[in-house]
C-alpha cells in the first residue's frame, strides 16, 4: 500500500512540474488584423458611431462584431481582390449590433486579402460607414 501511495505521489509531482514548464505566448505578441473605418457624412447621421472589432469565439474562430448608435438596416461585405464577391445581410428594425463568423465557409475567401464592409441605414441608398479589415497574418 505504501508503494502505491508513493507511486501516485511521484506521478502527481512529475505532472505538476511538467505543467509549470509550459510557457504561454504573451498577449502582446498575438497579431491582430488592422481595422480602419470612416463615417461617410450623410445628413442626419453626422454624430452616429459604429464600433467594429475582431474577437476569438469558441468553436467559430475569428468573429467580427459590430455595434452602432443607430439602427442598421443592411451590411454589404466584399472580399478584397475578388471580383463579384459582395454579400449582403439585412437586419430587422432597431438592430444595432451583429456579427460575422469570418472563418465560416461563407466568409473564409476574404481572409487572404481582407474585407470591405459597408453599413446602411433604412431609407438611405448610400453607406453610412465603410470599414476595411486587413488580411489575416
Amino acid at each position: 500500500m505504501k508503494k502505491i501511495i508513493a507511486v501516485i505521489v511521484s506521478v502527481f509531482i512529475l505532472v505538476n512540474i511538467q505543467a509549470q514548464v509550459v510557457k504561454k505566448i504573451p498577449t502582446d505578441l498575438k497579431q491582430k488584423r488592422q481595422i480602419t473605418g470612416k463615417l461617410n457624412i450623410e445628413k442626419g447621421y453626422e454624430h452616429a458611431t459604429l464600433n467594429c472589432e475582431i474577437v476569438q469565439t469558441d468553436g467559430k474562430g475569428e468573429t467580427l462584431q459590430f455595434n452602432s448608435s443607430v439602427s442598421i438596416a443592411r451590411v454589404e461585405i466584399t472580399f478584397n481582390g475578388i471580383p463579384n464577391s459582395t454579400q449582403s445581410a439585412t437586419y430587422k428594425a432597431n438592430t444595432r449590433e451583429g456579427h460575422f463568423y469570418l472563418e465560416s465557409s461563407a466568409y473564409q475567401d476574404g481572409s487572404k486579402k481582407g474585407y470591405t464592409l459597408n453599413f446602411y441605414v433604412l431609407r438611405n441608398p448610400n453607406p453610412i460607414w465603410t470599414f476595411t479589415i486587413g488580411p489575416k497574418k
